[in-house]
């Protein structure tokens, strides 16, 4: 398990709501939410300069045993908003945390990142709400949404297949207006869950794979236990 993340993406709400899902997986098992855990430690500058006293401030809450879950989570927003001091204590922090630690940095650009506190990170990258898709494919998403938040899984698989013939760029557009379609609003870890499979599926169109073998994995996805 990868204990530094480093998440990148022009959204910083689908960024945060992100860490969150990952940060109560990473709590369980609790009743709490992350942002009411006392093990999870969350610092939102508001766009302000993020400093090395605040970076240290993490490492002396390391320096004690998690309250109640196995490890502390830490998450930083705007991770992008560190100096250059901050950066090289929290690539302390990163090489040799003082106790079970996991690690969330939210950034819109990871490239303001030293070399080295990005090589230290597992990177995601989200793309955002996706812009731009037809309206018969945001219909589309919008009724898969809906069977399948209804467990109808005979009605979503005859939708989901009314896609089958759709060209690769057609569909394309179709996983688009899904992952759209997710991200709104993104509030847990079956909502991510879902993202990452739809955007293998997407990548997937670039090879051999037809569409109507994705079309099927995804409707077997979204009923997954």
């Amino acid at each position: 398990m990868h204990h530094a993340h480093l998440y990148t993406g022009p959204d910083p709400a689908v960024l945060y709501s992100a860490a969150l899902a990952e940060a109560a997986q990473q709590l369980m098992p609790t009743q709490k939410s992350p942002e009411n855990h006392p093990d999870c430690h969350i610092l939102d500058n508001g766009g302000a300069e993020i400093k090395i006293d605040q970076v240290r401030a993490w490492r002396q809450l390391a320096q004690r045993k998690p309250n109640e879950a196995e490890r502390y989570v830490f998450i930083l927003c705007a991770a992008q908003n560190m100096n250059l001091s901050a950066q090289n204590a929290l690539l302390a922090l990163l090489e040799e945390p003082p106790s079970p630690c996991v690690f969330y940095l939210l950034c819109d650009n990871g490239e303001m990142l030293l070399p080295t506190v990005r090589s230290r990170c597992q990177v995601r990258r989200f793309s955002g709400r996706p812009q731009g898709f037809p309206a018969e494919a945001e219909a589309w998403a919008e009724t898969w949404v809906q069977r399948a938040g209804a467990g109808d899984e005979l009605g979503l698989l005859t939708h989901a297949l009314s896609a089958e013939k759709l060209g690769r760029e057609q569909l394309r557009a179709y996983f688009e207006a899904l992952l759209a379609a997710y991200f709104t609003p993104l509030t847990g870890a079956y909502n991510l869950f879902m993202i990452e499979r739809v955007r293998e599926a997407r990548l997937a169109l670039d090879g051999n794979v037809g569409g109507g073998h994705l079309l099927a994995a995804l409707v077997s996805f979204a009923f997954a236990p």
